[in-house]
């Protein structure tokens, strides 16, 4: 008889240990294009998706970023890995630039969360009339333009998740508008110069900048262009930010 009553709760304790725990509670919610296509999702957890398509309508990318990810590593379109940021994972607002929706065209200073646009700067799509190198990550990209003497272009992303004393990069793929000239951009980081760029290749290339600490668990990357008249422009896609190791 103690032999078996020993066996039952030996059993007891055995399921009981192995029930699963309960799911967290999420809110998830989905964004499509004109054509009824999805091209985003956003979680209450902080993880994101952006899904491209190319001209014949064939899905191109699907991107995960953002907090909240299961065994997230390193960057990835809009958000950016953890590791040596200190356990936290940075996210960079609208790093890949699909919000607003532009459904194939292209608009200067939209408003979108986090982001700011100031100047001759904006959110163009694949396929728009800027004739901009597909977008490396999700359909849409964001874009410095010269063309004023008295205003530089600039682009400024909130960051959020970061760990103070940690040092991290930001990682980021320009290309230049298909016509003759250079397009200068400066890269800060709470208004510390972190990466000097210049866009020559109409090709997307992938930049990394400077190391930087960060001081406060959110912060402002500003992306500004030179102060010229030549209209020359540039994309920029794929904003991340990662740990300096």
């Amino acid at each position: 008889m103690r032999a078996r009553k020993a066996v039952a709760a030996w059993l007891a304790a055995t399921i009981l240990c192995a029930s699963p725990a309960a799911p967290a509670s999420e809110t998830r919610t989905y964004r499509y294009d004109a054509l009824g296509r999805l091209v985003g999702t956003a979680s209450s957890t902080g993880a994101t998706t952006g899904i491209g398509y190319d001209p014949a309508g064939n899905r191109q990318s699907y991107v995960v970023t953002g907090a909240g990810l299961a065994g997230a590593g390193g960057g990835g379109g809009g958000g950016s890995g953890g590791g040596g940021g200190g356990g936290a994972t940075p996210t960079v607002a609208d790093g890949s630039f699909e919000l607003p929706w532009q459904d194939g065209g292209y608009q200067y200073d939209p408003s979108a969360a986090g982001a700011r646009f100031t100047g001759y700067s904006g959110v163009a799509a694949n396929g728009s009339a800027w004739g901009f190198a597909a977008a490396p990550d999700g359909s849409q990209v964001g874009f410095l333009q010269g063309g004023s003497t008295t205003e530089a272009a600039t682009i400024t992303l909130a960051v959020t998740g970061l760990t103070p004393g940690a040092s991290y990069r930001i990682v980021f793929s320009h290309a230049r508008r298909p016509v003759t000239g250079t397009m200068w951009f400066n890269v800060w980081f709470d208004g510390t110069d972190v990466a000097d760029v210049m866009s020559t290749s109409t090709d997307f290339t992938p930049v990394t900048s400077a190391a930087f600490t960060a001081t406060a668990t959110t912060g402002t990357i500003a992306f500004t262009g030179v102060v010229t008249a030549n209209p020359i422009s540039a994309a920029i896609d794929k904003v991340t930010v990662v740990p300096a190791s």
